[in-house]
């Protein structure tokens, strides 16, 4: 198969206000220093409200890190603030996987790591989206 190939989706849907794509991770972004690298990706989007609830940690620097109450209240000012701005706040996770993963919401849509923000408004007849992962970081 090709690198990044999708190999399942959970399509979006109103009432769960969310979508999930999982993909084959190509061979050069397999972390070859650990015995078991990860092989897959997924990557899920939706309503900032559903998903962050459940959300613990954080993509950072490259890394991921244990998301402190203290920075929850910082990402959740500024989707109020996006709010406010008439944007419409989308949050994008992942998850890696060492294995193909259940093709079940329950399984694919949990345990998920924060990415960041996006925007979206309509302005003019045109979708304008902005993106964010560093707007709340407190390090700089």
């Amino acid at each position: 198969e090709e690198p990044w190939t999708r190999v399942a989706e959970i399509p979006f849907d109103s009432k769960r206000k969310r979508m999930t794509t999982v993909h084959r991770l190509p061979n050069e972004a397999l972390d070859r220093d650990r015995q078991t690298a990860d092989h897959f990706i997924s990557f899920t989007k939706g309503a900032f409200d559903v998903l962050f609830a459940g959300t613990t940690t954080l993509w950072t620097r490259g890394r991921t890190v244990e998301l402190p109450e203290a920075e929850r209240q910082k990402i959740e000012a500024t989707v109020e603030k996006m709010a406010a701005d008439g944007l419409r706040v989308l949050a994008l996770t992942c998850r890696l996987w060492r294995e193909e993963p259940e093709f079940d919401e329950a399984t694919l849509e949990s345990g998920l790591i924060l990415l960041g923000l996006i925007g979206v408004t309509l302005i003019g007849g045109s979708v304008w989206i902005g993106w964010s992962n560093r707007r709340w970081d407190s390090r700089g």
